[in-house]
């Protein structure tokens, strides 16, 4: 017979075997409260903490009991960051997170957090809403996130622009960071390589990242874009929320945001990947009698996002002849318009006739439909697609999970009309 007691004891052993570089490795994955938990296990847990390479502290641990999310216990959040920084051992820190939610007064300590950890020579730091004064240090950070940060301008009859200068940042993400007290955010950065920006904000943002390979815009569109000498892009990603915005009211809004879409898209026009939201294509039926569009002769895969099924397939076919040479085509996130679901898509009508006659596609060989929907205007756009390729060699249908049935007669008479293989 197994005694309980002596499993868990053994568990316990177990884990307590472990080489004190895994136990810290393990440690440096939970938030310091919880690290500090573990002191009391036993004698050589007591002072393991110190050495944790990656110091985590978020107030959110600290709430008060039965209060709201924003309620926390801020002397005692504050007093235990500032002992745990002054009794940690490591000289080097690889890692320094700090998320503390209603930060307004503690922004000078807050700034002495960040810049004793940066003494410390951190790699990674992730802020999270906090209040941040742009004369903050980066050290040797090489990895910077900052989430729901607010940046306030000191000088507002003076200083317009907000400047981010990161000589050594190598990854940066921004996540509805609130710098709206600047006319235009400026990020120089020589070495980075990855960017990832998500907004609720418009402003205008200028680029200047020699190195970026990966570059990801998420949210509302910008006021204005300036993306300069970005020479080693590879994959860009533009995934824009227009619902509920102003984008669709009156001509000069349209006029505005069409010089920042072309603004954008001429500064990622050397990409090999890109990820680009259909919603103003197909909502914004004059765009192509106004935009002059780019060609894009080194996308290679091109991935589709927001798809309107039901909506105006004939400015998908538009939109696709500024990629001739894309071996790819990945259609993401399909939507309907209508919610019926009926497979006859009622609101569109039958739309193959605005498919263009001239759209050629001799290099692609690979097509993808995500989240598919049941409408006839899928079936009329793959039938444009295969009819315009030379060298097609698979189409790969993933149906939504809400019409499962979609894997049924249709896809199979597809299939026997083309003779081609069509993974499902």
């Amino acid at each position: 017979m197994i005694h309980p007691e002596k499993v868990r004891i053994s568990d316990a052993d177990k884990i307590s075997g472990l080489p004190d570089e895994v136990l810290v490795h393990i440690l440096s994955l939970v938030d310091m409260k919880e690290v500090m938990h573990t002191s009391v296990l036993s004698k050589r847990w007591r002072y393991l903490w110190r050495s944790v390479p990656s110091l985590n502290f978020n107030s959110h641990l600290w709430r008060l009991p039965n209060k709201g999310e924003w309620d926390i216990r801020k002397e005692g959040f504050m007093e235990f960051v500032e002992k745990t920084l002054s009794l940690h051992d490591g000289f080097n820190v690889d890692k320094f997170s700090l998320y503390y939610y209603n930060p307004s007064d503690a922004c000078a300590r807050i700034h002495e957090w960040i810049a004793l950890a940066v003494s410390r020579h951190v790699q990674h730091l992730c802020l999270g809403h906090i209040t941040l004064l742009p004369t903050w240090l980066l050290g040797q950070v090489t990895t910077l996130e900052l989430r729901s940060v607010r940046i306030p301008n000191q000088m507002p009859y003076e200083n317009k622009e907000l400047v981010f200068n990161l000589e050594l940042v190598e990854n940066l993400i921004l996540q509805d960071c609130d710098y709206l007290a600047y006319n235009t955010f400026i990020i120089s950065a020589p070495k980075l390589k990855y960017m990832r920006v998500v907004n609720k904000v418009c402003s205008k943002i200028k680029v200047c990242a020699p190195s970026l390979m990966l570059l990801q815009f998420i949210g509302e569109m910008y006021e204005d874009y300036s993306l300069d000498n970005l020479s080693s892009l590879v994959t860009a990603e533009l995934r824009l929320d227009c619902h509920g915005s102003d984008f669709l009211k009156g001509r000069p809004v349209k006029k505005k945001k069409l010089r920042c879409l072309n603004n954008f898209l001429e500064g990622i026009c050397n990409v090999q990947s890109l990820t680009l939201s259909t919603y103003y294509f197909q909502n914004w039926p004059e765009l192509f009698e106004e935009w002059e569009p780019i060609i894009f002769h080194k996308v290679k895969c091109l991935k589709l996002t927001d798809w309107q099924v039901d909506g105006d397939i004939g400015a998908i076919d538009k939109l696709l002849m500024c990629f001739p040479n894309i071996e790819t085509l990945r259609f993401e996130r399909t939507v309907m318009l209508s919610q019926k679901g009926t497979g006859s898509c009622e609101k569109s009508g039958d739309q193959g006739s605005l498919l263009s006659v001239s759209c050629m596609f001799p290099h692609l060989k690979n097509i993808e439909i995500q989240n598919l929907r049941r409408c006839d205007n899928v079936f009329n756009f793959l039938e444009f697609l295969v009819e315009n390729t030379l060298n097609l060699e698979s189409i790969t249908l993933k149906a939504s999970d809400r019409m499962p049935e979609y894997s049924g007669k249709e896809v199979v008479n597809f299939c026997k009309r083309r003779i081609m293989r069509v993974v499902i």
